[in-house]
């Protein structure tokens, strides 16, 4: 793992394909309390759970989803 490089983890696709194609730097997830949150941290466990080396730290500091508009469509 390069530990020069961090990428932000989303759950996503597009994050896993980042992750690998950039050498495994590291994950980070930042938790902003977004009305995706909860969907975003099952897929990363998911994740997690298939790929052992995916070490996601995740960052409780970012309380954005009182500014966020509109209802999740899960």
């Amino acid at each position: 793992m390069n530990n020069k490089k961090i990428l932000l983890m989303s759950g996503g696709l597009d994050s896993l394909i980042g992750w690998f194609y950039l050498g495994k730097p590291k994950p980070i997830y930042c938790k902003m309390g977004h009305k995706y949150e909860d969907k975003e941290l099952k897929c990363i466990k998911n994740l997690q759970r298939i790929i052992p080396d995916l070490l996601i730290k995740p960052l409780n500091n970012l309380q954005l989803g009182q500014y966020e508009i509109g209802r999740a469509h899960v």
